[in-house]
């Protein structure tokens, strides 16, 4: 199962789905049920729920609990989650993070070397251990 977080639509693009397709975002709003906006890739058959322009709640306590049930029905209903996240929203993390969540850091080969700022933010929040996944693919910035 892949949450898309990001707030872009890419990953729905990238499966050919349409920009105003049920995803994360109407799920958040209370216009969609978590089985509705369980999108399967035909490429892969993974299962994947996109974005939809879903922004991260910073401040909103209900929206972050809502945020944290949702991401535990996925959970619990899946053996394996990956949350994929802007890395601009850095300073949000901590909503999806728990004794449970490993953080991986995708870019272009070197990713890791190249990624500096980003392990200062991530140490800024509290976030020490991470793992480094180089991946092909068009890149931009520093890592993905």
């Amino acid at each position: 199962m892949l949450i898309d977080l990001t707030g872009e639509d890419h990953v729905a693009a990238a499966m050919g789905l349409q920009p105003n397709c049920e995803g994360f975002a109407t799920l958040a709003e209370g216009l969609s049920s978590l089985t509705d906006v369980i999108h399967r890739d035909h490429f892969t058959r993974a299962h994947v729920v996109p974005s939809a322009g879903y922004d991260i709640p910073s401040t909103d306590r209900a929206k972050q609990a809502d945020l944290r049930l949702f991401l535990a029905a996925f959970a619990e209903a899946y053996e394996c989650t990956v949350t994929e996240y802007d890395r601009n929203a850095i300073d949000r993390l901590p909503v999806v993070l728990d004794e449970e969540t490993a953080l991986v850091v995708a870019g272009p080969p070197g990713v890791e070397a190249r990624s500096g700022d980003l392990v200062d933010a991530l140490g800024a929040i509290g976030v020490e251990h991470l793992l480094f996944m180089e991946s092909s693919g068009s890149w931009t910035g520093a890592g993905g």
